[in-house]
């Protein structure tokens, strides 16, 4: 017997809403800024980014020390001391509004939802705290677990995982027996055991050496598709985007200068940070044999920023205009958008 039409156009209406939310970002920020109060100044540290994270995605923040890039991404997770102010238009997250729940809501939330790996693995681990004991913390906090043998079971279990070897040993050591990309490692392992949709991962690969560098990348993307998560990439480095980002945006003075494809920033850079910072790498956009080229001068101070573009001051393409007026957005094809008056 066939269905009704009724039913049929209510099935095609439930496809429709698994397919919108399918197709929903992840993570969506609107008129984000962030500021904090420092001997009587205000310190501008985001001021007004705009940033989309789709299901699976890797996004890549790029941009010198002090160009907003952890200070926006902590303001989403809450982390921020008491003296930082957080406006936005719009912060959702797996399609809930952050800005109309409760501090203990949101923080049971993000608790769940996103975890963050933060850059130096060890001030970010206890000292004197053994390794299981540690993740024990973590599982019993936000993956509900009890009794010790549940406990000891996964801290093994996500040990494996991020590829430590004789985990059953490790849990017995404490960090100072362990080398920094051990270390990293047991901090990826602890951000994992909450299950989340989101892992922020702040400088994971800072003070590692190169080759530990593209076993933890390539560790991070290897997670992504297993645990079917999204990665933010919070980084300095152009090279670390490179290899596993989709798309990037690129931050200075608290502003996203530029944001697009990863093929469209390596590519088609239109802004002249973006493609100061390219000539900063090596294979970046420089040519066959030159030297590689440093950004002449220093970011601007967050407590007395221009009135017009921040990078004006260092840019060899800036106009007077650039010096009085902040850019309006410049869209140079489809998801690739750029601030600047003259790119």
């Amino acid at each position: 017997m066939s269905e009704s039409p009724e039913k049929n156009i209510q099935k095609e209406q439930e496809m429709e809403k698994r397919k919108d939310s399918a197709s929903a970002p992840l993570l969506e920020i609107r008129g984000l800024h962030v500021s904090f109060q420092s001997r009587g100044k205000k310190l501008q540290a985001v001021r007004g980014i705009d940033l989309k994270l789709a299901p699976g995605e890797i996004l890549g923040l790029v941009g010198e020390s002090g160009s907003g890039k952890s200070v926006a991404m902590k303001a989403v997770m809450n982390l921020l001391p008491e003296n930082a102010k957080i406006e936005a238009d719009s912060i959702r997250l797996n399609h809930l509004e952050l800005l109309s729940l409760s501090e203990t809501e949101r923080r049971k939330l993000c608790g769940k939802t996103v975890s963050m790996i933060f850059q130096d693995p060890m001030t970010s681990l206890d000292p004197l705290m053994s390794v299981g004991g540690q993740l024990a913390e973590v599982l019993h906090r936000n993956a509900a677990l009890r009794t010790r043998a549940e406990i000891r079971e996964r801290s093994i279990d996500i040990l494996k995982k991020v590829g430590i070897p004789a985990p059953e040993e490790r849990l017995r050591q404490y960090p100072h027996e362990l080398s920094g990309g051990m270390r990293q490692r047991i901090l990826i392992a602890m951000a994992l055991c909450s299950g989340p949709k989101l892992l922020i991962a702040d400088e994971p690969t800072t003070a590692l050496d190169v080759t530990i560098q593209a076993q933890i990348l390539s560790l991070l993307d290897e997670l992504r598709k297993e645990f079917q998560s999204s990665i933010i990439l919070i980084t300095h480095d152009m090279g670390v985007v490179a290899s596993i980002c989709q798309r990037i945006a690129i931050l200075y003075g608290g502003l996203i200068m530029e944001s697009g494809s990863a093929e469209d920033i390596f590519y088609h850079a239109g802004h002249p940070y973006t493609r100061a910072l390219l000539r900063a790498v090596p294979g970046g956009d420089i040519e066959e044999g030159k030297r590689l080229l440093a950004i002449e001068g220093s970011p601007p101070s967050l407590m007395e920023l221009p009135k017009g573009c921040p990078f004006a001051p260092r840019c060899e393409r800036a106009k007077e205009r650039c010096f009085r007026e902040l850019p309006g957005r410049t869209t140079l094809g489809e998801g690739h958008e750029l601030f600047c008056h003259n790119p």
